[in-house]
């Protein structure tokens, strides 16, 4: 009987869900660039972003089916949503940096 730890890869159907979930979600900037002014998105911003966002719903999937305690499963799921938005405000605006110069 495996045990949620003993396999580290996930069911393809984990990554059919993230890949839906993560078109679904750049649907919002591609609306936005066709009927928004000041929107202006290019090609790589939606293929970074979607990497991004890619990799965090996999990471999450990952946390919440391979972790058993709920308490570290909720911390990971914590710390990977949190590492995607500092990410992804360092790439929008360097928000990361210019709060280290504060510090």
């Amino acid at each position: 009987m495996k045990t949620k730890s003993e396999s580290i890869t996930l069911p393809m159907e984990s990554v059919v869900r993230t890949a839906a979930v993560v078109g679904l979600i750049l649907l919002i900037p591609v609306f936005g660039n066709i009927f928004m002014g000041g929107w202006n998105w290019g090609p790589m911003d939606f293929v970074v972003i979607g990497a991004m966002l890619f990799v965090a719903g996999l990471a999450i999937e990952f946390a919440i089916n391979k972790i058993a305690n709920p308490t570290y499963r909720w911390l990971a799921v914590l710390a990977i949503v949190a590492a995607f938005l500092a990410l992804w405000a360092e790439l929008a605006v360097d928000a990361v940096s210019q709060v280290l110069l504060y510090i």
